[in-house]
């Protein structure tokens, strides 16, 4: 490969140009020029000095020239393509910018990549690149040293293919080289994904070239706007002007900075459907956050600065300011006329597209005896000369739009999803620099990663990007409060703790109640080891991160006779994973057994009947969620459940998807109590007990069973022997024994003949455990309570309870 070529022999010539001697005589050269214009103007400040003046104009020639020179060796380093044609560019080096083609030139060796990387980091933008993935350049070159090298004709060549015919550059040599398969292992062992790292060249080179390129003097920098012509075809419109903004044909220079990444189809659908002669008003559908407005913006930088090729480039472009038309009409009789005198303009002016935000606001102003807003949108939106673009959410396009036939047909409905993956990545990148600069922090790219991967599996009370974008804030905020500079991922897993109130990493103190978690939740359940074992083998897996994400951390069928301990299961466990008794929705299914029980359930309108279950899992998304006497549910609830249990996950019949993926999920029944009970008292074992209990259950077609194998574990509770239930006695002692020190100061002692009679009493085969918590408050908490009031004991006092 040559190596004397143009762009070398530039490259070579402004570094020398950039030394000390030259960069002192171009400085000579400019306090010469700068005393030469002085003496130039002295006799215009009638000044006469011939000599002074004669001289100087002799010097002010060559000055002028080294500094014409200077401005020509400025655009030349800023414009590397500059006079490259196309028979310079048969030489390969002659394709790359001048980093670029010194750091080939410098590949002597094929043994290493290291050359070539020493080159490419005299770059400044190269260097800030690797400072985001948190690696320092030593490490690196080390890394990239022990890569095998491949052929530098060929990355030269694949380089080129990624500038698409333009001038390649030291950014378009990154990406190919982090393609090799050497350095893709490196990245892999540093835990950087290798995608991930190729886009974010891709951003500094994006990013790079707006800095360089983006000024309003240069074709780049400025905007078609349609000349003076253009602002006569517009006709003038009072309300129009009074209530919506004109957006710019500069817009685009928002859109560089901020683009749609990932959804460009999207984009062409509403350009093609506004060019129709049916379909011209469009709905973007989608909820608050997701990008419906930089989608409109993306349209609106296209058809201002003429980019569709199609009929409506050039098209005034408008956003209408919904409140202060409200503001303006109070009352929905005053909106009616104002509405009309608006779309009367829109028709006038007609070579205008409108978007309305949140126009189920305007819709929702409907009601009895008063302008149908509806109405009147279904007369206006027939004008061909309308063009209207709404946003609404889900939920009220089914409500507000779909319900009304005539309406919905006036619009396309376009569904705007939320960007995922390496997109979403790329939409966060763009969003950093903003927030770097107001809060004075600095995110490396794993906390970034870090921060996309917790909010979607932990935070669900907004959708993607605005969910992102709003936690990384949050995250500066709280790296700045606290003076920290470096954002890592410790620090995105503190805050995303904080606000959920879910552990995310295992201390030390919480890797010992995890080992030791069946012995933890026995602490409070008697008994049934089969149930314990299931449930903490499940617990375990979550919590070293090997549950999907998309079900449920776990689900559980608990069958058995009341007073087993089922729902005591259910609250240890909220107790253990999520830190309190509290977090826990409790749901009698008793409630949700007739033909209005999903409605009850999810809800039939987002504000005025949300739905039971709706409303709580929006409150409190990292729960346990207990579903009572599961039975007695409705089949079409039972249903509906398949896909909870299944995909972690619920739509209601307004639109809103409810996420349980930070959920356990616990049904109990009483079905079968009493053939677990003969079971027991035959004396047949567990597992043959569940098996007959699971096919008989099946039978009487009490549960089918896909609804059945939905759960992670159907677990049998069996009944309480009296061994068990003086165990349970105990186990309440010790909790009341705490509570009388707490509250009283005081030592209870209770005698064991007092433990023998409440054990004897609180067996119950029908009621289990229950009867013994009715025998402790009656008979037990009574004694106490009479003896504290008899002997008015001081605090440290023993008190003994010696009968009943």
């Amino acid at each position: 490969m040559k190596t004397r070529v143009l762009q070398t022999e530039r490259a070579n010539f402004l570094q020398l140009y950039q030394s000390l001697p030259i960069t002192v005589f171009r400085a000579t050269v400019l306090g010469i020029g700068v005393l030469a214009i002085f003496g130039s103007v002295l006799p215009l400040i009638n000044i006469e000095s011939p000599n002074i003046t004669g001289i100087s104009l002799i010097l002010l020639g060559p000055c002028l020239a080294v500094w014409a020179f200077h401005f020509y060796i400025i655009y030349l380093r800023d414009n590397p393509e500059f006079l490259i044609g196309e028979r310079e560019r048969k030489e390969l080096l002659n394709n790359f910018d001048y980093v670029g083609a010194q750091a080939l030139s410098s590949l002597e060796s094929r043994k290493s990549y290291q050359p070539l990387w020493q080159a490419l980091f005299t770059k400044p933008a190269i260097e800030s690149i690797f400072f985001r993935l948190g690696l320092s350049k030593e490490l690196l070159i080390e890394g990239f040293a022990s890569a095998p090298s491949g052929d530098a004709e060929r990355l030269a060549k694949t380089a080129q293919s990624l500038a698409a015919g333009k001038t390649a550059d030291c950014f378009d040599l990154a990406r190919t080289l982090l393609r090799e398969p050497g350095l893709q292992a490196f990245l892999k062992q540093q835990k950087l994904p290798p995608d991930t790292v190729e886009d974010l060249v891709s951003f500094y080179q994006a990013r790079y070239k707006l800095s360089q390129h983006d000024h309003f003097w240069l074709p780049e920098g400025s905007s078609r706007d349609g000349g003076v012509a253009r602002s006569w075809s517009i006709s003038y419109t009072n309300l129009l002007d009074q209530f919506t903004e004109k957006i710019p044909p500069q817009i685009s220079r928002r859109v560089k900075y901020f683009p749609f990444y990932g959804r460009e189809k999207l984009v062409e659908q509403v350009v093609t459907s506004l060019n129709k002669i049916e379909g011209q008003n469009i709905l973007l559908v989608g909820e608050p956050g997701i990008g419906k407005k930089e989608l409109f913006y993306s349209i609106a930088s296209r058809v201002t600065n003429y980019q569709t090729k199609t009929g409506i480039d050039g098209y005034e472009v408008r956003i209408l300011d919904l409140q202060s038309m409200l503001a303006a009409a109070p009352t929905v009789e005053q909106l009616g006329p104002l509405f009309q005198g608006l779309f009367r303009d829109l028709t006038s002016a007609g070579n205008v597209i409108l978007l309305v935000p949140g126009i189920d606001l305007l819709l929702a102003t409907e009601g009895a005896g008063s302008a149908d807003v509806g109405n009147l949108l279904t007369e206006y939106l027939s004008h061909d000369k309308i063009h209207i673009i709404g946003t609404i959410t889900p939920a009220h396009y089914v409500t507000m739009v779909q319900s009304k036939s005539i309406l919905a047909s006036k619009f396309v409905a376009i569904e705007v999803g939320a960007p995922k993956g390496r997109d979403l990545e790329k939409i966060l990148l763009n969003s950093l620099p903003p927030i770097e600069s107001r809060y004075g922090v600095f995110f490396q790219l794993q906390s970034l990663l870090t921060t996309v991967q917790l909010s979607d599996r932990y935070i669900k009370d907004k959708v993607s990007p605005k969910r992102e974008i709003d936690l990384l804030e949050e995250i500066a905020a709280s790296a700045h409060a606290k003076n920290t500079v470096f954002v890592l991922p410790e620090d995105v897993m503190l805050v995303v703790e904080q606000r959920t109130k879910v552990p995310l990493q295992v201390n030390e103190k919480e890797q010992k109640t995890l080992l030791n978690l069946e012995e933890a939740l026995h602490q409070r359940i008697i008994g049934q080891n089969r149930a314990i074992k299931l449930v903490s083998d499940a617990l375990l897996r979550a919590r070293a991160g090997l549950s999907t994400g998309k079900k449920p951390i776990g689900s559980f069928l608990f069958l058995g006779p009341t007073g087993v301990g089922k729902t005591e299961t259910a609250k240890a466990l909220a107790q253990i994973y999520f830190g309190s008794e509290e977090k826990i929705i409790r749901l009698d299914m008793t409630e949700y057994a007739d033909e209005n029980a999903l409605s009850k359930l999810l809800g039939t309108d987002e504000l005025r009947h949300p739905g039971s279950l709706t409303v709580a899992i929006m409150q409190s998304p990292s729960t346990v969620l207990l579903l009572d006497e599961i039975e007695k549910a409705s089949d079409t609830v039972k249903n509906v459940l398949l896909q909870l249990l299944d995909e972690g996950r619920l739509t209601t019949n307004f639109g809103k998807v409810l996420d349980f993926t930070n959920t356990i999920v616990i049904a109990t029944s009483n079905a079968g109590s009493s053939f677990i009970k003969s079971q027991v008292e035959r004396g047949a074992e567990a597992a043959t007990t569940e098996k007959q209990l699971l096919d008989q259950l099946i039978s009487e077609r009490t549960y089918l069973p896909e609804f059945l194998n939905r759960f992670d574990g159907v677990v049998v509770f069996l009944p309480l022997t009296k061994a068990e239930v003086k165990q349970v006695v105990l186990l309440q002692l010790e909790q009341l024994k705490a509570l009388v020190k707490q509250e009283k100061g005081l030592e209870l002692e209770i005698a064991p003949s007092v433990i023998e009679t409440l054990a004897a009493k609180g067996y119950d085969p029908v009621f289990g455990a229950r009867a013994l918590q009715r025998v402790m408050k009656q008979e037990l908490e009574t004694a106490i309570a009479r003896e504290i009031i008899a002997q008015n004991p001081d605090p440290g006092t023993k008190l003994v309870i010696s009968s009943l």
